[in-house]
């Protein structure tokens, strides 16, 4: 391919994978990279499927909506407003666990507990709706980093 001296090319571009002689000969190669694209691509759309779940009402809002990450949120914001509890709460387990552990240190511990475990349940709850997209990210991750290995591209 010619190139001009502004940078611009200047005659046909050449796409190398549907030259006949590399069809033919690089078959097994090219259905590799056709797999890998497609297992992008069916990745990709159940990655999308899964966080476009439970919009909300407000259009502007379901514009922009992602539901892991609204679920993620919601772990951050449940941690952070129950800072301290949860802090107090493993600190009186580790009490609880050491040997001269006393039967008030075990009834804190469960006073404790009892307090936070609304939220706890809550948290618990979210991060069970969350699991099923971390595979579905590990795998399109996966799927991404062996099609730009089969055609060579590093970013």
């Amino acid at each position: 391919m010619l190139s001009r001296e502004d940078g611009e090319s200047v005659g046909p571009t050449i796409d190398p994978f549907s030259h006949k002689l590399a069809r033919r000969v690089m078959s097994d190669y090219l259905e590799r990279i056709a797999v890998a694209k497609s297992d992008v691509a069916r990745l990709k759309g159940e990655k999308e499927a899964f966080e476009a779940q439970n919009p909300p009402e407000d259009e502007k809002e379901a514009a922009s909506w992602n539901y892991a990450k609204e679920l993620e949120k919601r772990i951050r914001d449940l941690k952070s407003e129950n800072r301290d509890a949860l802090k107090e709460l493993a600190k009186l387990e580790r009490a609880t666990t050491k040997a001269r552990a006393t039967d008030d240190d075990r009834k804190a511990f469960a006073a404790a507990q009892e307090k936070v475990q609304a939220v706890l349940d809550e948290i618990a709850a979210t991060e069970h709706e969350l699991k099923p997209h971390e595979p579905i990210k590990e795998k399109l991750a996966e799927a991404r980093a062996r099609y730009r290995e089969l055609v060579g591209t590093g970013g």
